[in-house]
């Protein structure tokens, strides 16, 4: 199996039985590798990256630790879901142009599936969200 089928077949077990927008959790971690992949194109293809994009949320959002996405994806791909990880009173590390592009494909995801947000909602999701480019 290639490592992305690994990373896919790794999120969808630990995102098992979350829901997302009223469907398998696993929809947005796929959706922010489709995004990564269209942006990284045939030529600047980087594995590494939607492999980040499919494991974006595993840390946050389940029991599991970067330490456990390194043994299985490499020091570079746990390094990039550190970036895209809220840690305490640093909402989000980001130290590298491929870490932002990984955020940005998150944040396009959750933008375009919230159709039913308030409008208050969309506005402090989008103005809050924005700090991450500072």
């Amino acid at each position: 199996m290639s490592k992305i089928q690994d990373a896919y077949i790794f999120a969808k077990e630990k995102h098992g039985g979350q829901k997302y927008n009223n469907q398998d959790f696993i929809v947005h971690p796929l959706m922010t590798s489709k995004i990564l992949s269209l942006l990284c194109g045939i030529e600047d293809y980087d594995e590494n990256l939607i492999v980040a994009g499919l494991l974006h949320d595993v840390v946050e959002d389940t029991d599991t630790t970067l330490e456990a996405i390194e043994h299985e994806f490499g020091e570079d791909v746990a390094n990039l879901v550190y970036q895209v990880t809220k840690t305490g009173h640093n909402t989000f590390p980001i130290s590298t142009h491929r870490g932002a592009v990984l955020k940005f494909a998150d944040r396009l995801t959750n933008v375009y599936n919230s159709k039913n947000w308030p409008k208050e909602k969309m506005e402090k999701y989008v103005f809050e969200k924005s700090k991450f480019w500072k």
